[in-house]
């Protein structure tokens, strides 16, 4: 419609310009044709005779072109708003009529009170039917308006009238609600935006949050047994203590999020963001880390056995005092990490990057960091009981001892402190070193 008056208006400018210019081209004509009289012309006269017609004629095309673009660009803007008004408008009639319904089942038809018959059950099931409608129809403010009303309506909550478990949410927009302990068990929340929302002590089991939007959300105590996380963005999110066994965090980002204590043993986190993470006694055993982004977390006290970290990015890491044994670390880059007092007992770090790491009192007792690279480890008071080093990088490795050394299992292609190969370091200690006393392959 909007169009249609603009061609209008448009065909009424346009038609007396046209005319208009016109006139002005023939008038130039005959005056140019008198101006030049009779006779043979030359191709530059009748160039000349044409110019500024031609001129004319192109800025007048110019002129039309622009006016139409101007127009519809203009009508187009006002279409857009006009259907965001209508949007907003039956967003609100939808709000007042889920309100008005819902008023009526309480006032009318009992619920939320047991009946004697089975009708309470019809009830209830009307209201949820209502209520997930309207989440799908309505935008993000009218949505908390929503929950606002069913709890004060002692609807939801612990002892929910209206549930949610089992419900399609896909692609609302939750941001900032209040859903304390409530229950969305197996609930489908793809793409749902529920940043800043609390959602602590709720009941997630097997739910679906992938490519969910979910920063700064609150899921302290939550329940999140076999949850789906897959790809979802969790940035600054608090997981504390939390029920989390068997958990999809694949591809999701945890950066600067915490979840201190929290137990995921066996939990998916290959390609995780877990960049500052707060992970302080965390437990992680059993869990997929592979390629996984844990630059500068915090996992002091952590329980990492057996866990897969192959690719694995770590550096300047908090692992002190953490449990490492039979952790797969093979190419993981542990550069600047304080593994202070860690346990990496059979742990595999083969061709493990840990330059300037801090490893004070760790023990890598049996450990395998063939070809690692540790130029320039603090590795003072670390145990290398049959530790394998062949071809591993040790070129100045700081508060390190002969015996020590002499410990773990080194090859004629492994780089010693002072940048020499083993096979010519050894030699300054031959005359000292009993026979018995290398644990080395030739």
């Amino acid at each position: 419609m909007r169009w249609q008056q603009i061609n209008h208006r448009f065909n009424r400018i346009a038609r007396p310009v046209g005319i208009i210019l016109a006139i002005l081209v023939i008038t130039l004509l005959l005056w140019g044709m008198i101006s030049f009289g009779g006779g043979q012309r030359t191709v530059w006269q009748w160039f000349e005779l044409l110019l500024v017609p031609a001129a004319v004629l192109t800025a007048g095309w110019w002129f039309a072109r622009v006016y139409r673009q101007s127009q519809f660009q203009i009508a187009q803007q006002s279409r857009a708003a006009e259907a965001t008004i209508e949007k907003e408008k039956q967003r609100q009639r939808t709000l007042e009529k889920y309100l008005d319904r819902m008023t009526e089942l309480l006032l009318e038809r009992g619920l939320g009170r047991p009946s004697e018959d089975d009708s309470h059950i019809v009830v209830t099931g009307l209201a949820r039917m209502l209520t997930l409608n309207a989440f799908r129809e309505l935008d993000e403010e009218r949505n908390q308006l929503i929950l606002k009303f069913l709890r004060e309506s002692k609807l939801l909550g612990q002892e929910s009238v209206v549930t949610l478990d089992g419900a399609d949410l896909s692609g609302v927009e939750f941001s900032g609600v209040d859903l304390i302990r409530a229950n969305l068990e197996k609930a489908n929340l793809t793409h749902i935006t529920l940043e800043g929302a609390d959602l602590t002590e709720a009941n997630l089991q097997m739910a679906n949050f992938e490519s969910a939007a979910l920063d700064h959300i609150t899921l302290k105590g939550a329940n999140l047994y076999r949850a789906n996380f897959h790809g979802a963005s969790l940035r600054r999110a608090n997981l504390n203590i939390g029920l989390m066994g068997g958990v999809n965090l694949s591809a999701a980002d945890l950066g600067d999020a915490t979840l201190e204590r929290a137990d995921l043993e066996g939990a998916d986190l290959q390609k995780a963001q877990l960049h500052n993470a707060s992970l302080l006694g965390i437990k992680l055993s059993g869990a997929n880390l592979e390629q996984a982004v844990l630059d500068e977390a915090n996992l002091e006290g952590a329980i990492l056995r057996g866990a897969q970290m192959a690719q694995a990015v770590l550096t300047h890491v908090l692992l002190r005092g953490a449990d490492l044994t039979g952790a797969n670390l093979k190419i993981a880059i542990l550069s600047g990490a304080n593994l202070t007092r860690a346990n990496l007992e059979r742990a595999i770090l083969i061709r493990a990057d840990l330059q300037r790491a801090k490893l004070y009192g760790a023990n890598l007792k049996k450990a395998n960091l063939e070809e690692a690279n540790l130029a320039e480890a603090n590795i003072r008071g670390v145990n290398l009981d049959r530790t394998n080093l062949r071809g591993a990088n040790l070129t100045g490795v700081r508060n390190w001892k002969k015996e020590q050394l002499l410990e773990a299992n080194l090859s004629p292609s492994t780089i010693m402190p002072n940048g020499a190969l083993f096979k010519e370091w050894i030699k300054q200690y031959e005359p000292q070193t009993p026979a018995d006393g290398l644990q080395t392959l030739a």
